[in-house]
């Protein structure tokens, strides 16, 4: 028999279904750590699917981290009300930050899991984007990538009671 968690898939996307798909399915794999950067997350962070996922994330290990930079936490908080909810809820796992002004020039959208599965959407106005399972020496300058846009964040400020 095969063993699939070392089978090694890259692949180049283009369309937004695809798109979304792998990014369920790179949020799925997460074992320790998760890095979602976006301009603000899409609605699809707050499709029952996704959120299951993310719980699963949560709750298989409180030692878990889940690191989130958007560009507009506001837009986070009007249109992800679960997502919103859940990291309220986890917030021992889950930190938002948004990013600071000299950051706000990136255009591409990374999902990271355990440094070795990833999606890369290379710009936020097409679908075109990289995915990869199994593959962290892909992921490696990624993982730099999302490093210096965490650097170039704060804490997402509360816009509500909800503390993020």
């Amino acid at each position: 028999m095969t063993d699939t968690a070392s089978i090694q898939i890259r692949s180049t996307l283009t369309s937004f279904a695809e798109l979304e798909t792998s990014v369920t399915a790179v949020v799925a794999a997460a074992r320790r750590k998760l890095l979602v950067f976006d301009r603000s997350l899409s609605r699809a962070w707050d499709s029952p699917a996704r959120i299951d996922a993310l719980k699963a994330f949560c709750l298989a290990n409180a030692r878990n981290e889940c690191r989130v930079v958007v560009h507009d936490a506001a837009a986070l908080r009007r249109d992800c009300p679960r997502f919103v909810a859940l990291a309220t809820r986890f917030a021992h796992v889950i930190s938002l930050r948004e990013t600071r002004e000299e950051a706000k020039h990136a255009r591409d959208s990374l999902v990271i899991a355990d440094d070795c599965h990833h999606v890369h959407r290379f710009h936020e106005d097409h679908a075109r984007a990289g995915f990869a399972l199994n593959d962290p020496e892909s992921s490696v300058a990624l993982v730099g990538r999302f490093q210096e846009l965490w650097e170039a964040s704060d804490p997402a400020s509360s816009g509500s009671t909800l503390g993020l």
